[in-house]
Parts: structure tokens; C-alpha cells; sequence
């Protein structure tokens, strides 16, 4: 399912002019199979991304070897675009509004924050969409999912809009309306004690601006989620 995920997030980027010109100079022209998948993420290592999955995993092509969050980081690093990993603590129902409240602040700082905020945003229901807010990797020991959204009702209570491609074929992504997307905190989907959220920054640009940018973000590390109550 992690594999099906980057997929879903790398058909996100191909259609962002500045992402898409990243991974055009990474060789990579459209949704990769995969066994590309799987070489990709060795290529990766050979730069010297991720070493210490590289040590552990060893190989990938032809394996089904499961992979987490840190070597979708580290493929998608290595292909030029500013991704990251967050680490959340969900066993308690703080931990799990402490998620929700982060994907709200990724999507909202994406997607006019103030007047998401005030309940006056327009940008799903206007014509001209410039924003791009790429899809976000949610993971939990043994499945994965994409994130595509977060809304806030009247209440100020929170769904996150989860694409399970696992169960869901990604064709219904169009039907959103559909309660099976629209998961609650009290959601079994959150009964786990722990998540991973892979994310695509955008300050300054969501791709890396120099080869030294790159050097510096061969490390993977989980970041510590910065969380608006």
C-alpha cells in the first residue's frame, strides 16, 4: 500500500509545473511501476539518502519488502522535492486532535489560512485555483493511506477527507461526498497509538533550490509536530 501511496503523491506533483520540472530532471516522465518504484528508492540510498534504511533494508527490486515512511522521504528528497516526516503519538485523544489540528494547519497555510479560518474561504468552489496543496502519506505500523483533505464544520469539529486505495478504487476520489471518505477522530481508522505523516513543504518552494540543500537533507529524521490549538 506504500508503494500505491507515492504513486498517488508523485500523479500530484506531475501536475505542478515546479514540482513536475524537478522530477523531469530526476528522469522521472510520468507514475513510475513498482519495479521502478523499488529502484528508485535504491537510487536513492546509493546518493546517500536514508543510509541507515538503506543498512537495514539492503534491497527492494523484485522483494516485497514493506517500506515506511522514511524511504518515501527519502525517494521523494532525492528527486529534487522538499519532503519531511512528522511523528504523532495518538493513544490518548489529545494525541489524535494534536493530528488533526496539524493536517488542518497543512492544508489550511496552503489554501487561504485567515479566511478558511472565518468560514469565508471560496477556492473549492471558485474557477481559478492557482494554489497547489499536494496530497499528504498518512501511515501506521502495517497500512498507509493519502490524505487529500481536511474540513472544519460549523462546530469547529474536523474530518480529515482519507483516500484508502487498499479499499477504495482511486476513480471514487471524485465522489468525495461519499461518507466513506470522511473520517472523525473518533474514526477506528485513528485507533492506532502512533502515526507518520509525510508532507511536502513550501517555504521557501516545496523543491530543493540548491545541491546543497540536497547534501543537507540526505539525513531523514522525524520532525516533532508543531501543533495550533
Amino acid at each position: 500500500c506504500s508503494f500505491r501511496v507515492i504513486q498517488i503523491m508523485l500523479s500530484s506533483l506531475l501536475r505542478y509545473d515546479v514540482t513536475r520540472d524537478a522530477l523531469l530532471r530526476a528522469g522521472v516522465v510520468d507514475v513510475p511501476a513498482l519495479i521502478e518504484l523499488q529502484r528508485l528508492i535504491e537510487r536513492a540510498w546509493s546518493m546517500g539518502f536514508d543510509v541507515e534504511s538503506a543498512r537495514e533494508l539492503e534491497s527492494l527490486q523484485g522483494e516485497t519488502t514493506w517500506i515506511g515512511a522514511h524511504e518515501v522521504v527519502a525517494l521523494l528528497r532525492s528527486l529534487g522535492i522538499r519532503a519531511f516526516v512528522t511523528d504523532f503519538d495518538t493513544a490518548t485523544m489529545q494525541g489524535k486532535k494534536d493530528l488533526f489540528n496539524w493536517v488542518f494547519e497543512y492544508f489550511a497555510t496552503r489554501c487561504g489560512a485567515a479566511r478558511l479560518r472565518q468560514g469565508t474561504c471560496t477556492y473549492c468552489t471558485s474557477t481559478r485555483r492557482s494554489k497547489f496543496i499536494p496530497p499528504l502519506y498518512l501511515l501506521y505500523p502495517g497500512h498507509s493511506m493519502t490524505v487529500v483533505g481536511c474540513e472544519q464544520y460549523a462546530d469547529k469539529s474536523r474530518a480529515l477527507l482519507v483516500l484508502d486505495g487498499q479499499k477504495q478504487p482511486v476513480e471514487t476520489l471524485r465522489r468525495t461526498t461519499q461518507i466513506t471518505f470522511r473520517h472523525a477522530v473518533t474514526s477506528h481508522v485513528f485507533a492506532k497509538p502512533r502515526f507518520q505523516v509525510v508532507g511536502i513543504g513550501s517555504t521557501p518552494s516545496p523543491v530543493y533550490a540548491s545541491q546543497s540543500e540536497i547534501e543537507a537533507a540526505k539525513v531523514v529524521v522525524s520532525q516533532a509536530p508543531r501543533v495550533s490549538q
